[in-house]
């Protein structure tokens, strides 16, 4: 190894004078460089570009020479540590040498005259110890684990220093670029140093990659070294632990001692000294249960820092391991075997809640010792006996010591309890990291053989093995003692009950469905009872089997067969629970048919297939688990196979028959759907039908653990996908009772305000109405398209957190995702460019991230629609501007975010921009022109949803606006046509807006009278029928005016006030009805235009006969 690491040093030698010397005549050097950089600072021969372009060419220069000097001092430092590893190694050796001999409490001088003050220093000092030691070690187990990673990231970096290497070499300079000779000699030096510097950092990393092993022995030994040095310093603060509670036992002694004499002797009479004797006793009494919690931290922290050394080298032998090239299955089952030894982080973060809970206590407890202490000192009392102050002056010294002391053993103990939650909070991320470690690496590592028919040779062993188990296991429920029964009487008895109960059940749940469609009686209530019931239903089936598997795990004696039949047994029961509730959820007459519309022949089939998972799927769950639980070693074996794929078989049958686009239950009855949905349909079928099928084929290929996880995953999806159906029948469901009970309350007050108007008019007012007339009338139609996205709102937030904690687990495994590079892209850090390479995961997250911003585009707006509508205060076109200015915000960043990923920035896309500003230039203006109007539509908003404006001279031309979209905007006029007008047009053209500060116009009625009649009753008239209609309004006041004597008539004008446009048409036609009606009573007549034709014949003597 000497001779190796010699022969090593002195090429290494002779490279770096090689590459001085070169150095040496080429004559670069940090001072040149700067140098050079001020003249190019003060030459005004390069545009401020130009000039920007050279100095950043000679201070990457600089840079790279200081790489090459960094490079250079890692070497000979690495050098360095090669030559000195084996001297390290022996010192090493022969000092565990000496531990292994010498006795760990010989160093403590401690003998039965060592006070506490002593001990406690001696303690506080091997604690510092102990904790720099572990702070080492943990040091080293990163610094190994380092290690074992470092030659693949070495090797990475290698290939990578070459193809830079070979991509300088065929560079070329710019000839465009190239200003002068400056320039030619500044591109020289940047690409000679920075091949220096990659030749450099490449010696390095091969002298890494050769000594590796060697500094890898190395850290074993300080590892090992370092092990055994904690394990001494524990060993030395166990003792100084048991002296120091001796020495604690021995003074609260005698103090309990004099507190007692006082009680029992001639002093029992001072009633003062009594009580504090009791409260002196009383503090004892504190002190003793302060050493037993400090004895039981002390258990703990020792307990749990073996179980963090336990973490951290399962974690460095997982990470050993997976390096080997070795048969892969073993590997991962001999690591899961591994970390299921270890407690699951759940088990940390629980025990840390505990830990919190306590420290809770004690600083509540410190606080009140604390604040009798300071009671103490600031009013000592004093006995009315002068004889016995020196009894009451020893008592309180003795209570104002026990109190110094409980308060210094709680501060101790709030010490080691914070220091206790810290080392669990340490384990829960290091726990974490262990799981995600696992999760990446062996999920795609074989966990057994291929299958092959060999496989199935000892089936037969198995299955009778498995049965002997199941019946030694019947066979001991029947030795239960009698305590366990009375245990398991309960919960029997509950078991039974339900049974005893089930027809009365059933016809509750019935009756909770016959209110459902009355509008007065029905309420969501009634459908929260019906699914209780249905769980009551549901119940009996899972619960005798969690009873079984209760009764199994009771025994004390049980073996740990026992146990993993009866944790297979428990899952088993809690997914026959839920598939029960599906069961009963869709039975005739019940939640589903009645509560939730479903079509009864539709369940009935539902039903059929979970049925047919209840008798087949479920006992192939159970075999499944049992399997891997009585054969770890090999995962099950066949029988696990077998188990596994006929659940598999059953959720594809399932699946098939819900699912199928053509004949699924799920789409039978919608028979009008356009071929896009059956599209949608295809490919949601297609895949959900392939994941069963893959996770069987990855089960066969000997990727059981893999195949396993997934389908876990698959399973409990499944239900999932079935609580989050339930949850949005039963939203749907509530929202459709509101929206019937706001209709019945709206029919309601119509129909009195009817009968009301009625009465004042002296008109016959019919009987009233039977309720059933009310609801008969009430509109019995679904959910409007608000109430729809908020439901499917809610329920895609739902469906998007349950589906991420289900499969969430396994996205540490997708790493591997990271290493697929497809194209790569410019990315600048700290002002510099640099070329990384764009990975699958990348183009994965971008689709993502397009998808969902998709789906926010489609449903987020819609949803701050509705935020925005139930706040009255908020006119329509503000909900519309908002709305539309939301989804266009949502797909710019997601645009952004989506280029960002697929590193696509500015500088890549400028092209683009260039090919728009010449296709504006020519003929997207128009295009453009009114992009920009219509955003300053919805910005300045001089038009917005919901006004009625006019753009021509025709009534086609006026309208409602509906919508303002990118280009044009959209008005529906009169005769309910839809006229789509460029944005331009409404900001550059002359547009009347009748209802854009408010909705009031004004409408004109002419009437003619006839020459001769009544002008003031007339006009007095007029007034009156303005004032009398309701749809006038009062103020401003109707005006009438007389306009002209016309040629067969006087020409009178009404001019009055509406609230709104649509009351324009209405008003006009009641005042001319009531017009001609009051002028007829009156007596008034309107002349029609006539004219009177003279003949003059030709002998103006003679008239015509």
């Amino acid at each position: 190894m000497k001779n190796i690491s010699h022969l090593f040093l002195l090429l290494s030698l002779i490279f770096f004078s090689a590459l001085g010397l070169a150095q040496s005549q080429d004559s670069v050097t940090v001072d040149l460089l700067d140098k050079r950089i001020e003249v190019a600072k003060k030459s005004q021969e390069y545009d401020p570009e130009t000039q920007a372009k050279l100095i950043q060419l000679y201070r990457d220069s600089i840079s790279h020479l200081h790489q090459i000097q960094q490079h250079k001092e890692a070497t000979a430092e690495y050098q360095k540590k090669l030559l000195t590893a084996p001297q390290e190694i022996n010192a090493l050796k022969k000092t565990q040498t000496e531990h292994s001999t010498t006795e760990p409490l010989s160093s403590l001088k401690v003998n039965q005259y060592t006070d506490l003050a002593r001990l406690e220093k001696l303690i506080a000092d091997e604690e510092i110890n102990r904790s720099a030691s572990e702070d080492k070690l943990s040091a080293i187990n990163t610094e190994i684990g380092e290690s074992t990673l470092r030659p693949s990231q070495a090797r990475e970096r290698i290939n990578y220093i070459r193809l830079e290497m070979a991509e300088l070499d065929e560079k070329q300079i710019d000839q465009q670029s190239n200003n002068g000779p400056a320039f030619t000699e500044a591109d020289r030096w940047y690409r000679e140093t920075k091949r220096q510097s990659l030749q450099t950092e490449l010696l390095m990393l091969d002298q890494e990659l050769t000594g590796n092993t060697a500094l890898l022995n190395l850290l074993q030994e300080k590892q090992k070294n370092e092990k055994m040095l904690l394990k001494r310093i524990e060993i030395r603060i166990a003792f100084l632990h048991e002296k120091l509670f001796n020495k604690r036992a021995e003074s609260t002694k005698k103090i309990s001692e004099t507190a007692n004499l006082v009680l029992n002797g001639k002093l029992a009479k001072d009633s003062y000294l009594q009580r504090i004797a009791t409260q002196n006793l009383a503090l004892i009494a504190v002190l003793k249960l302060q050493f037993q919690e400090l004895q039981t931290l002390l258990e703990k922290e020792t307990s749990e820092r073996k179980l963090s050394l336990q973490v951290s080298e399962a974690f460095h032998n997982a990470r050993k391991r997976l390096q080997l090239q070795s048969d892969s299955s073993f590997i991962a089952l001999s690591i899961r075997a591994q970390r299921e030894k270890l407690p699951k982080r759940q088990t940390y973060t629980k025990s840390r809640s505990v830990v919190l809970d306590d420290i809770a206590k004690i600083s509540l407890r410190l606080f009140r010792h604390e604040e009798m202490l300071i009671n103490d000192q600031q009013g000592p009392a004093q006995s009315n006996n002068k004889k016995n102050s020196q009894i009451l002056s020893e008592l309180l010294e003795n209570r104002q010591n026990m109190l110094e002391r409980v308060i210094k053993n709680d501060r101790v103990q709030q010490s080691g309890l914070y220091e206790l939650d810290a080392r669990y909070l340490q384990l829960i991320n290091k726990t974490k990291e262990y799981d995600n470690y696992i999760t990446e690496h062996l999920l795609w590592l074989k966990s057994s053989n291929a299958f092959d028919f060999i496989m199935f040779t000892p089936l037969p062993s198995d299955l009778k093995l498995y049965i002997s188990h199941l019946q030694t296991e019947f066979w001991r429920l029947k030795k239960i003692r009698l305590p366990n029964l009375l245990l398991l009487f309960i919960p029997l008895s509950l078991v039974f009950l339900l049974i005893f109960l089930r027809r009365n059940l059933l016809s509750k749940l019935q009756r909770c469905g016959r209110q459902v469609g009355r509008v007065k009686q029905d309420s969501i209530l009634q459908t929260l009872k019906a699914l209780i019931y249905t769980a009551l239903l549901a119940l009996p089936a899972g619960l005798i089997l969690l009873i079984i598997s209760w009764a199994i795990k009771l025994p004390t004696t049980a073996s740990n067969i026992s146990v993993e039949l009866a944790n297979a047994s428990i899952y088993t029961a809690i997914s026959l629970i839920a598939v029960q509730f599906l069961k009963v959820l869709c039975i005739e007459k019940g939640v589903s048919e009645v509560h939730f519309g479903r079509k009864a022949n539709a369940l009935s089939k539902y039903v059929k297939q979970l049925k047919l998972f209840i008798y087949f799927g479920i006992p192939c769950y159970f075999i499944t688990l049992s399997a891997i639980k009585l054969f770890p070693a090999t995962l099950g074996g066949p029988l696990a196979i077998l188990g596994y794929s006929g659940l598999m078989f059953t959720l594809v049958r399932i699946i098939y028959s819900i699912l199928h686009p053509y004949k699924g239950l799920l789409y039978r009855a919608q028979t009008t759907n356009p071929e896009s949905i059956f599209q949608t349909r295809k490919i949601i079928f297609f895949f959900t039908m392939c994941l069963p099928v893959a996770i069987v084929i990855m089960s066969l290929a000997g990727y059981t653990y893999t195949a396993g996880i997934f389908g876990e995953r698959l399973y409990f999806s499944i239900l999932f996908a079935a609580l989050v159906w339930i949850f949005h029948s039963f939203l749907s469901r509530w929202l459709l009772i509101t929206s019937k009970r706001l209709t019945y309350d709206n029919l309601v007050i119509a129909r009195k305000a009817k009968w009301d108007r009625l009465k004042s008019t002296g008109s016959e007012v019919p009987e009233l109405v039977h309720e059933e007339i009310l609801e008969h009338e009430v509109d019995l139609k679904t959910l409007d398209g608000d109430s729809h996205k908020l439901i499917n709102a809610a329920t895609l937030v739902l469906a998007v957190v349950g589906f991420v904690g289900v499969w969430g687990q396994i996205l540490p495994a997708l790493s591997f995702l990271e290493q697929i590079k497809l194209w790569n892209k410019d990315v600048i850090v700290d002002g510099k460019e640099l070329l990384l390479a764009v990975t699958l995961d990348e183009v994965m997250v971008a689709f993502l991230v397009s998808l969902g911003g998709y789906i926010l585009s489609r449903n987020l707006p819609s949803l701050i629609d509705i935020i925005l509508l139930k706040n009255g205060q908020i006119t329509p076109g503000s909900r519309y501007a908002i709305v539309t200015l939301t989804r266009y915000g949502i797909v710019i960043i997601t645009i952004l975010i989506t280029m960002s990923f697929l590193g696509i920035n500015s500088s890549s896309i400028g092209w683009m921009f260039a090919a728009l500003s010449v296709g504006i230039g020519f003929g997207l203006q128009e295009v453009v022109a009114n992009f920009i109007c219509g955003l300053i539509l919805l910005f300045e908003r001089p038009i917005r949803v919901g006004d009625i404006i006019s753009t021509g001279s025709t009534e086609d031309s006026s309208g409602t606006v509906i919508r303002i979209r990118i280009r044009a905007t959209t008005i529906r006029n009169f005769d309910e046509k839809e006229l789509l007008i460029p944005n331009k047009e409404l900001i550059t053209g002359r547009v009347l807006n009748w209802t854009l500060s408010d909705d009031i116009t004004r409408i004109i009625v002419k009437v003619g009278i006839a020459y001769g009649s009544d002008v003031e009753l007339a006009m007095e008239i007029l007034e009156e029928i303005a004032i009398d209609n309701e749809r006038t309004l009062t103020e401003p006041a109707p005006l009438i005016n007389f306009e002209q004597f016309a040629d067969s008539s006087l020409s009178l004008s009404l001019r009055a006030y509406v609230p709104t446009q649509g009351d324009r048409l209405r008003a006009i036609t009641e005042l001319h009805k009531e017009i001609d009606k009051r002028f007829r009573v009156a007596g008034i007549v309107i002349p029609f235009p006539q004219q009177d034709v003279h003949i003059i014949a030709n002998d103006s003597t003679k008239p015509l006969a």
